[in-house]
């Protein structure tokens, strides 16, 4: 009986330990991949704006050189502030890590302190 319930008891460790890592995996995949897209795309971006931003310093070097610099120093601070207010906005619209182990947890812990009888069933679905 005992043999039984630690076998039962490691199970579920188990499973929980799995999922735990499959959020850690899932999540180390996101930022790796959120963090290469944003180096190529600022990357390009400085560039083109570079370039564009010379092409027009140029163009108006004999009549407004000093406003077109200031012009396009007030445009590329107002577009990294907005990244930055984009990046922070999508991270804190991230679940928490391991939240679903968690809850898995939560769920493991009401089903063992409930009365025996009174377990409840997952919903269809849900494991």
């Amino acid at each position: 009986m005992i043999r039984r319930i630690l076998a039962s008891l490691l199970g579920t460790v188990r499973v929980r330990l799995e999922l735990a890592g499959l959020e850690l995996q899932d999540e180390i995949d996101h930022f790796v991949r959120a963090i290469a897209i944003a180096i190529g795309a600022a990357l390009l971006l400085s560039v083109g704006a570079a370039f564009g931003a010379i092409a027009v310093i140029v163009a108006l070097w004999e009549t407004h050189r000093v406003l077109a610099l200031a012009a396009f120093a007030i445009v590329f601070c107002a577009a990294g502030g907005g990244l930055l207010w984009w990046l922070a906005r999508l991270s804190g619209d991230r679940p928490p890590l391991f939240a679903e182990t968690v809850a898995q947890f939560e769920q493991d812990r009401r089903r063992l302190s409930a009365e025996p009888g009174k377990v409840d069933r997952p919903a269809a679905g849900q494991r």
